[in-house]
């Protein structure tokens, strides 16, 4: 999201990122990884479980899927300290200015993400 920030900018989105992390650490994140958009705390999954977000299974959070994503994620970024309850699964959701969910998408497992051309092209298409 970082990388592609200004793509969203120009194609008409805001971003935040919601998570689990005490205000402290998500403001530690915020800083470390220079997020210019924010990074709201959750730490009591009201978020997650208002948008339906359901925690998964070990095979979820420690499969292949993940173990692939994730040394992606290591190489490039490095690596973080899982905060939070490790078995909740994220999402993604593109909310118009009326408040109307226009795209939502439920991860299956924690490697689960759309592509940031998928993400745009909703966000032009709106």
């Amino acid at each position: 999201m970082r990388d592609n920030y200004g793509r969203f900018q120009n194609a008409g989105g805001r971003v935040a990122v919601v998570s689990m992390a005490e205000p402290k650490q998500a403001s530690a994140f915020r800083a470390q990884f220079e997020l210019p958009f924010p990074l709201l705390e959750d730490p009591e999954r009201i978020a997650y479980r208002a948008f339906g977000l359901k925690r998964g299974g070990l095979a979820d959070v420690a499969g292949p899927e993940v173990w692939k994503a994730g040394f992606s994620a290591l190489v490039n970024s490095g690596a973080g300290i899982p905060r939070g309850d490790a078995l909740q699964l994220g999402g993604v959701f593109i909310i118009d200015t009326a408040g109307q969910i226009r795209y939502a998408h439920r991860s299956t497992h924690s490697a689960d993400v759309p592509g940031i051309d998928e993400l745009i092209a909703v966000l032009e298409s709106l």
